[in-house]
């Protein structure tokens, strides 16, 4: 699954745009029920938006994994790798913290300079910026 069709023949491919749920939800319904094994590889690096590369390295790597968990009985795998910039994560590891333990609107905010929404009924999960994810 990417954003980009491959330039070479691969048995399944499914396009989606990781920065739009709407098209990560549109694949989820192709991929098969059973799943043994997950292997998240985002792919974008520093040189885009801030914005762009947490909403793809971490936001739609966490949504996809938890709609995919169901899926997936005892005994599987998930595997999840990101960009060059996650070399340096553990200089932000109070910031990631705090983003995996978002629950609701009250607790989001500003973050590192992203400004972020949380709203678990609504058709985006999460708000960054511009991004609705």
């Amino acid at each position: 699954m990417d954003r980009n069709t491959p330039d070479y023949d691969l048995p399944h491919f499914h396009q989606a745009d990781f920065l739009d749920r709407s098209s990560l939800d549109s694949a989820l319904t192709q991929l098969p029920h059973h799943i043994d094994a997950l292997f998240n590889c985002a792919g974008l690096g520093p040189t885009h938006p801030d914005e762009q590369v947490f909403g793809v390295n971490f936001l739609a790597t966490r949504y996809l994994t938890e709609q995919l968990v169901p899926r997936m009985p005892t005994g599987s795998a998930i595997v999840s790798v990101a960009s060059i910039g996650g070399m340096v994560w553990s200089q932000r590891a109070s910031d990631w913290l705090t983003l995996l333990s978002l629950v609701s609107d009250e607790e989001a905010g500003d973050i590192n300079g992203l400004n972020l929404a949380v709203d678990r009924g609504a058709e985006a999960l999460l708000t960054v910026g511009s991004l609705k994810l």
